[in-house]
């Protein structure tokens, strides 16, 4: 990995892995991306990111990641999209292939004793044609009695976007013939 400042504030980079395994071993892996990475005037991180990967079969394909975080006395801000091609590799990253990928964290202090806190994620899987999101909001006041009281909000939903029917056919293959086909329907 090399990284060249360019300025006071941005950062570009490039990193590689290459795994050199014979062609079929899983061990095999390629990896080659490239960032930009900027410190705004008011302190917040921006961050940019595509790369590209080589399967164990020699199929590449890409991946891009664009996030933007900011910290103050008061609170956060983090917000992070990263999209991967359903043939994208890269073991322990946070990529998954066939995936995109959004996610925001927000936490706001009100006052000396209450806190917001909010985390959003949106998960797209286009290989398995599914959808999440996930929602998490937690607002924590200290009462007077100096004991910290905590009131959680808390949701998960999921969807999955596959038909959910299916029709089987019966082929005889063995044995006696079986007179109805198959259906269910959710």
């Amino acid at each position: 990995e090399i990284n060249v400042a360019v300025g006071e504030r941005t950062t570009i980079g490039a990193r590689a892995v290459h795994a050199d395994a014979v062609v079929g071993n899983t061990a095999r892996e390629r990896l080659q991306s490239s960032y930009i990475r900027h410190e705004d005037r008011n302190g917040g991180i921006w961050e940019a990111e595509f790369a590209r990967s080589e399967n164990n079969q020699r199929v590449p394909d890409t991946a891009v990641r664009f996030s933007y975080g900011i910290r103050n006395e008061f609170g956060h801000l983090d917000f992070e999209v990263i999209h991967a091609g359903p043939e994208f590799v890269s073991r322990g990253g946070l990529a998954l292939p066939g995936t995109t990928r959004s996610r925001l964290d927000y936490s706001y202090q009100i006052d000396n004793r209450t806190d917001f806190l909010l985390g959003v994620e949106y998960i797209r899987d286009q290989v398995s044609d599914n959808e999440q999101l996930l929602v998490d909001a937690v607002y924590a006041k200290q009462f007077k009695n100096n004991k910290e009281h905590t009131l959680v909000f808390s949701t998960t939903g999921n969807f999955f976007g596959k038909e959910q029917s299916s029709e089987f056919i019966n082929e005889l293959t063995l044995g006696s013939e079986v007179p109805n086909d198959q259906r269910t329907s959710t």
